[in-house]
């Protein structure tokens, strides 16, 4: 048989099996905090249970605050067991500014994802500003997710010494992970998420043990951040009878 016979067998049997295939919707992704004009979904990317989707035009950090105008964000979104798609988190450039359209494009293999900044603004290496020169992010997923800000409070593994007394977290354990931070690290404001219909005690010391902030809020609140320089803090936070301990990065 001619080789142009066998090649258009090859094509046909090709063509006939991807027809017999059928595709199903399974989900309608959309941001926890769609805008006017944010372009999600001008980029996509997909790699076993997590979705990227790219939104270059978004105007807001991750806690709704300091609108610069399409600075782009990306937003994760992992598979449960039951097949629902749910966003984990929503990712920003370090060093966010105006018009980066980061999120323009994105890539994710394994346990690292690359996102794009088109528009961005950089020195080359003799100090020139390059205009729109533009830049690439890379960020790794950490073993509880990708980057998701969701941190266990208890039996962390680490000891914490401190000279204010009241920072002691010896006198419970907290049995089962029950808060939420993110981001993490932090630059502006950082996000507290409880439970459903759950309330808790939250104090931010410096290292010297000072007490800097405490508030006692229901569901969720936002931790001004922005006020208190870069360095390291220490969070308290007081569930019921139990109590956690967790450092926090300010960038």
């Amino acid at each position: 048989m001619p080789m142009k016979h066998v090649f258009l067998l090859f094509a046909l049997f090709f063509a006939l099996q991807l027809f017999a295939q059928s595709w199903e919707e399974v989900s309608k992704l959309y941001a926890s905090d769609p805008d006017v004009e944010d372009r999600f979904s001008k980029s996509v990317a997909i790699s076993g249970d997590y979705c990227i989707v790219g939104a270059h035009r978004e105007d807001f950090d991750a806690g709704g605050n300091d609108s610069l105008s399409q600075v782009g964000a990306v937003y994760i979104f992992e598979r449960d067991a039951t097949g629902h798609w749910n966003e984990m988190q929503k990712l920003l450039a370090s060093d966010m500014d105006s018009l980066n359209y980061f999120g323009k494009s994105v890539s994710i293999d394994g346990e690292h994802l690359l996102v794009g900044a088109a528009y961005r603004n950089e020195f080359d290496a003799s100090g020139n500003l390059q205009i729109q020169a533009g830049v690439a992010y890379v960020f790794t997923r950490n073993e509880d997710g990708p980057d998701s800000g969701a941190y266990p409070l208890p039996n962390a593994g680490a000891v914490y010494v401190f000279e204010n007394d009241q920072l002691s977290a010896s006198t419970a354990v907290v049995e089962e992970p029950f808060v939420r931070l993110f981001p993490v690290p932090v630059r502006d404001h950082l996000q507290i998420v409880l439970p459903e219909d759950s309330s808790a005690h939250v104090a931010l010391y410096d290292m010297q043990g000072s007490l800097l902030d405490e508030m006692t809020f229901s569901g969720s609140t936002s931790l001004p951040m922005v006020l208190y320089g870069q360095g390291m803090y220490v969070l308290r936070i007081s569930y019921g009878n139990q109590l956690g301990v967790k450092c926090v990065i300010k960038y």
